[in-house]
């Protein structure tokens, strides 16, 4: 096979590939206010660059949630005074060739989410991406506890870069796994577990 055709066959994989996400996103946003969760962005979140042909390639993609009947902030800048949960479709990490497609559910906790602004942007991917897969000189400390790993910043310093976050709670799937009659279970019901782990 020539060089010509294995770039157009990964193109066509790709091709196929981003459209499975855009039908299991599609599914999250449609089943997530009957489990009990609020879209909190109308985009998925993405890094995009023009200057660094790694961000060329959409190799993880994020939405970012907050549980329905959790309290409003006070300042009206439309989060919830509560922990904010994210469903990333991660397809691969540059710096670790044996990492496999995964679904990653997640649960971050900051000191003060009443002075976020409002909204949530593409651009904000870095935020709820690096901490949960943090690089050889990560800010953060990482531990098993069973299937969850638990993400805290190194320093207050580190914590404030990102959002004053507090700590964040992980969990993955085999992307592979995922189907339209499991999704609901593995997204919205690994969020409760994620909900319920102190």
């Amino acid at each position: 096979m020539s060089t010509g055709e294995n770039i157009r066959n990964a193109v066509h994989v790709l091709y196929k590939t981003y459209a499975s996400i855009s039908k299991l996103m599609e599914q999250c946003r449609a089943e997530a206010e009957d489990n009990g969760y609020l879209l909190m962005s109308d985009k998925f979140l993405r890094w995009k660059s023009d200057s660094s042909s790694d961000g060329w390639l959409l190799n993880s993609m994020i939405l970012v949630f907050q549980r329905r009947d959790d309290p409003d902030c006070d300042s009206g800048n439309g989060w919830k005074a509560a922990p904010v949960y994210t469903m990333e479709v991660c397809l691969a990490l540059k710096d670790d060739p044996s990492y496999e497609p995964a679904l990653v559910l997640s649960k971050f906790e900051y000191t003060n989410i009443n002075e976020w602004h409002e909204g949530c942007s593409p651009a904000d991917h870095w935020g709820f991406h690096q901490p949960i897969h943090p690089g050889k000189k990560s800010p953060f400390i990482v531990t098993e506890d069973g299937s969850y790993h638990v993400i805290t910043p190194t320093s207050a310093k580190n914590a404030e870069s990102y959002w004053d976050l507090k700590r964040a709670v992980s969990m993955s799937h085999s992307l592979i796994d995922v189907t339209s009659a499991n999704m609901v279970e593995m997204v919205f019901g690994s969020f409760d577990k994620l909900a319920g782990y102190k």
